[in-house]
């Protein structure tokens, strides 16, 4: 009963929100037009037909997990891919349970592979990662990577959320911007 409840309560806040949204975009930006699901659907789909197969995000996130840079082309495509399923995805996500959360990797990447090691890789665990992902520690860029593969590649096993380091102003402060600059001048 409790769980029907929440599952109710959470369809209403995602509906709710997600017509807010649409209502605030459509005033704010009216060249936006109206913005149905069915479309946000095929954005989506169109992102993801920009991978071949699968079996490429699989390679990179192999890559990733030893510690190997993904092109630029490769993280542009990540990028939008990845822009499309969450600009698709409820502002209050329903977390399949059993979860594992994870807060606060500040790119320590091969705490991030030993977390994964310790309780599975997805799919066979639903994760749910509560942000903070960059900055202070010397892999950020590999650690957003794979966390951002695997929102993509596993879209309903990994729930990823905004910490407040994932803003430009923070980022410049405490390291991230420096180490893209730094991870980029040295693969070009």
């Amino acid at each position: 009963m409790h769980s029907d409840y929440t599952s109710r309560l959470a369809a209403v806040v995602c509906s709710s929100a997600r017509s807010l949204r649409l209502k605030s975009r459509s005033t704010r930006s009216s060249w936006l037009g109206s913005i149905d699901t069915a479309s946000k659907g095929a954005r989506t789909m169109a992102a993801l037909d920009s991978f071949d197969t699968m079996n490429d995000l699989d390679k990179q996130i192999e890559r990733v997990q030893q510690c190997q840079h993904l092109t630029e082309l490769e993280v542009q495509r990540l990028c939008e891919a990845a822009k499309s399923i969450l600009a698709d995805e409820c502002n209050v996500p329903n977390v399949p349970a059993p979860v594992t959360v994870v807060g606060d990797i500040h790119g320590q990447f091969y705490d991030l592979l030993e977390l994964f090691q310790i309780g599975g890789f997805a799919p066979d665990t639903n994760y749910l990662f509560m942000g903070d992902y960059v900055d202070r520690g010397y892999y950020s860029v590999e650690c957003v990577t794979l966390v951002v593969l695997l929102k993509v590649r596993y879209r309903n096993r990994v729930t990823i959320l905004r910490g407040n380091h994932e803003s430009r102003q923070i980022t410049q402060v405490y390291g991230f911007y420096d180490e893209c600059l730094r991870k980029v001048t040295l693969s070009s």
